[in-house]
């Protein structure tokens, strides 16, 4: 399997070999199995259609196989027509000047299918088309990622796992909870029960507990007036201890304006169910803090990933539209942020978008850092309007939403939002 998909992915010693005594200048799906071939040729041949499957081909220079390749997102054309004219056809020789020509595409593959193939962004970069490792993320070949997809998976056996798995159930939080009966609490009150010579009884409430002490703590002595004071004590502790948990972690975020000479520009993408329906937004502002411009957009279903680097480059190109070349850009997506910080996008599929964010920002000034959600509520709002469906571009502060202006005078004050 791997040596299949190095016969049709890249050059080398062996490949080279093969395909001169093989293939001859055929692409290897076009190749007809024969019994005088040696065994371990048949049994690449046999991997290829499974390789396939999991191989996508983006168009850079158009050099791959027009009907043998898999550069429709559909699938091989190879497999949909029985009578293929010109099996060493490439993509390239369907373009004029960068596009498509339509009148061979007619000729070719009919009205049907050709209005698939228009649907097929023509990259523009140049050079040899890139071929990917779909299983992959980063779109690389390897044994572990091909041994997942063709392993045959059995159903899971009822006694697989033999361990014993405590059950944990869950207890909403409550002063009673937090005070007497959880676990730390329940501990401390025995503890101190034991050292008095309290009865160690159990309550269910933090009251009755208390009630129980203050009863002992009546009489006039040490033991007594230590009876009295140690539950305000635990309790003040318990408490103390609570709310450090839940608040050390507490910090405060806010949108910050830009220096004088630059803007700023939020922008974020939103993915129902990821992948699903999808969308960005994007808000530019300058260093008063005043509004500047903004954009929703509708992206069809896509990954949260593909929304958040696309909104990026709807709101470069809002920038470029307004005349601002120094522009600060803000993402609460921490990994579009380190692919630029890199600067290599670790998703194939993501490639064409990226070449295009890097080819735009050409001749500007751009620093783009991470921004938590709570500092980004603008370009969120705006980014759930295009998941929805919208696309709008709005020119004027008033035309925003009634909502949203309220996020934009509330990020201009410096109000923080706390961040847990």
């Amino acid at each position: 399997m791997k040596f299949a998909y190095r016969l049709l992915t890249s050059e080398g010693l062996w490949a080279d070999f093969f395909k001169a005594k093989y293939l001859r200048d055929n692409h290897l799906m076009s190749y007809t199995r024969k019994a005088s071939s040696s065994r371990f040729w048949r049994s690449v041949v046999a991997s290829v259609p499974e390789v396939m499957e999991n191989v996508q081909v983006l168009l850079r220079g158009g050099n791959s196989y027009f009907w043998y390749d898999r550069w429709l997102a559909s699938g091989l054309l190879s497999i949909r027509f029985s009578d293929i004219p010109n099996k060493k056809l490439r993509i390239k020789d369907c373009w004029v000047d960068k596009a498509w020509n339509i009148e061979s595409l007619k000729d070719l593959v009919g009205d049907e299918v050709m209005e698939e193939i228009i649907q097929t962004r023509i990259s523009g970069h140049g050079g040899s088309d890139v071929c990917v490792w779909k299983p992959s993320p980063y779109g690389i070949f390897t044994t572990a990622s091909a041994w997942e997809v063709f392993r045959q998976k059995q159903d899971i056996m009822p006694w697989h796992d033999w361990r014993v798995t405590a059950v944990v159930r869950e207890v909403r939080e409550s002063i009673d909870h937090v005070l007497v009966t959880g676990h730390i609490a329940a501990q401390i009150w025995d503890r101190a029960s034991r050292l008095l010579n309290v009865p160690c009884l159990i309550f269910d409430t933090w009251k009755a507990r208390i009630s129980a002490w203050m009863i002992l703590a009546k009489k006039v002595s040490l033991s007594g007036n230590l009876t009295g004071m140690l539950p305000c004590i635990i309790t003040w502790c318990l408490w103390n201890r609570r709310c450090k948990a839940r608040m050390e972690g507490l910090k405060a975020v806010g949108w910050i304006k830009p220096p004088c000479g630059w803007v700023k520009l939020n922008c974020d993408g939103s993915a129902r169910n990821n992948p699903g329906s999808s969308g960005g937004g994007g808000i530019l502002r300058d260093a008063n803090g005043y509004f500047k411009g903004a954009f929703t957009s509708h992206y069809g279903i896509g990954s949260n990933n593909r929304a958040e680097l696309k909104a990026l480059f709807d709101g470069i190109r809002l920038c470029k539209r307004l005349s601002y070349s120094s522009v600060i850009i803000e993402s609460d997506s921490k990994i579009v942020v380190d692919w630029f910080r890199v600067g290599k996008c670790t998703l194939w599929y993501l490639w064409d978008f990226w070449d295009d964010c890097i080819k735009e920002m050409q001749g500007m000034n751009v620093r783009i850092i991470h921004q938590y959600r709570e500092g980004n509520q603008a370009a969120d709002f705006l980014a759930k309007l295009g998941e929805r469906g919208s696309n709008v571009i709005y020119e004027d502060f008033h035309e925003l939403p009634r909502l949203l202006q309220g996020i934009v005078r509330i990020d201009r004050s410096g109000l923080p939002a706390i961040r847990h």
